[in-house]
């Protein structure tokens, strides 16, 4: 298990008070599917990534009511990584290269708190990644765009006229290079029909496709495309590839895996560690690859232990019945 590493800021007046309670709704309200605040009321997250060369530091900034809690960064090479909280559970991703100080964001839900993380870490903004076309994942593109130019914006070119500024569609095995980085979308339907996950020199950003221990719902597409992008994608990458959510579900999502599989010790324990991690204000991504083969039941489909509570003629059967339990699960 990977625990996430932090780094203490002062960000709650460059956040403007916006995002002062990450906590623990996830765990109240059904997480990985509850409603936002957003002004659309729209829905919820997901991820991917692939092994790479460079490395990742992962730096996060998290406001908990009036006080910022964290931990020492990890440093691995060159490229950084800021998750930057929105709204009361999403994530938003600060990516840059540590020499050129170039980065791009990924799923600005507003645009201050991303403003406030350029500020912090002195970054030129050269670009907007978005996973998909909700409004809780693309609501800041416009003040973005507004503030900081004509910045290429990147999604699934089956959202083009649902992402704000979506200037660059991109599709499966159509790599690009931004910020000196190497950047692989993978087309990961289910959750909408046009969901991307971002692989970036072993991080995957999955947006509402793969949350750590969860999925998304099923709004636009199938069980068998959201099975398909999950365990015939997204599974298949590295076991140490970090992956990084949207949303901050962790707790509500190991809560579903341990009654799905409650002999399941590596569930149940990185649900104690969760719970504890979250109670300090601390975020809990990112996962690994490697872990959410070992505790995400929707990536269990197959496991005898999962398929003896919800049968099947085929994993997608089962994966199916997961995800309607999971729509219930309180």
């Amino acid at each position: 298990m990977v625990a996430p590493h932090v780094v203490a800021t002062d960000l709650q007046l460059a956040l403007n008070q916006r995002q002062a309670h990450i906590g623990m709704r996830a765990q109240e309200s059904d997480g990985d599917e509850g409603v936002l605040q957003a002004s659309a009321n729209q829905d919820v997250v997901e991820g991917l990534a692939q092994k790479g060369g460079r490395g990742i530091h992962v730096a996060a900034v998290v406001v908990r009511q009036a006080s910022c809690v964290g931990r020492g960064p990890v440093i691995l090479d060159r490229m950084r990584i800021v998750p930057v909280p929105c709204f009361t559970d999403n994530y938003a991703y600060l990516v840059f290269d540590e020499l050129s100080a170039e980065g791009f964001v990924i799923d600005p839900s507003e645009a201050e708190p991303v403003v406030a993380a350029l500020k912090l870490h002195h970054v030129r903004l050269v670009a907007i990644l978005n996973t998909h076309h909700h409004h809780d994942h693309v609501g800041g593109n416009q003040e973005l765009l507004r503030r900081f130019g004509d910045l290429p914006v990147f999604a699934h070119r089956s959202d083009v006229g649902r992402v704000p500024g979506l200037s660059r569609p991109v599709d499966e095995a159509e790599s690009f290079d931004v910020a000196g980085l190497r950047v692989c979308p993978r087309h990961v339907p289910g959750h909408t029909l046009g969901a991307v996950a971002y692989v970036v020199n072993g991080a995957a950003f999955t947006g509402d496709t793969l949350f750590v221990a969860g999925c998304g719902r099923l709004f636009e597409g199938t069980a068998a495309q959201m099975h398909a992008s999950l365990n015939g994608t997204l599974a298949q990458l590295p076991g140490e590839t970090r992956i990084f959510p949207g949303h901050e579900y962790t707790v509500s999502n190991l809560r579903f895996a341990a009654h799905v599989e409650p002999e399941n010790m590596r569930a149940r324990d990185k649900l104690s560690w969760a719970t504890a991690t979250r109670e300090r204000g601390e975020p809990t991504v990112p996962s690994t690859v490697g872990d959410e083969r070992a505790v995400n039941p929707f990536l269990r489909c197959g496991s005898p232990t999962v398929r003896s509570r919800f049968q099947g003629a085929t994993d997608v059967d089962v994966f199916a019945a997961l995800r309607r339990a999971k729509d219930v699960f309180r």
